[in-house]
């Protein structure tokens, strides 16, 4: 499991990766809309507080200000 946050003018991004052949639960530190998966029924998908993350699966999700 590797997450990460990028900060620009643009606003806040989470990176979130799971390497691993289990789920696993990710935190998030304030709401968040999914804005690409690797599990493509997830777009667009509103994120709060924790989330699972599938085996294998990455995302990239817009944090909320």
């Amino acid at each position: 499991m590797f997450a990460y946050l990028r900060e620009g003018d643009g606003g806040r991004m989470m990176v979130a990766l799971n390497f691993d052949d289990r789920p696993k639960r990710v935190a998030v530190p304030v709401s968040a809309d999914v804005a690409i998966s690797t599990a493509g029924e997830r777009a667009h998908e509103k994120l709060r507080g924790s989330f699972e993350l599938g085996r294998d699966e990455g995302l990239v999700a817009r944090l909320d200000s």
